[in-house]
């Protein structure tokens, strides 16, 4: 069972989260947050495999904030931004 945290601040890019992780059986939702205090909180006492995380967050980036992280999960980015636009942050994947 892989333990996923989604961090975005948008209600609905949460639930849409939320239900594919619900459906999925190898995953298992052990938080949903919409701000970054709320995710270090969660990363520090909740055990997290993946992170869900969007790209744009109000106050930080979800680049800025998965630097600051020690010992970062594995990592999914999340955005509400058009196809073309590129990612370039040492990521080894960019789906569209």
């Amino acid at each position: 069972m892989v333990n996923c945290l989604i961090v975005d601040d948008e209600p609905l890019a949460r639930q849409v989260l939320e239900a594919y992780v619900s459906r999925t059986a190898a995953l298992r939702l052990v938080g949903s947050c919409g701000r970054v205090a709320e995710a270090f909180e969660r990363l520090a006492n909740e055990s997290v495999d993946l992170l869900l995380l969007d790209i744009q967050l109000p106050g930080m980036k979800g680049i800025d904030f998965i630097h600051q992280l020690k010992h970062p999960p594995a990592l999914l980015f999340t955005t509400a931004y058009p196809s073309g636009r590129k990612l370039r942050a040492g990521s080894s994947r960019l789906l569209t």
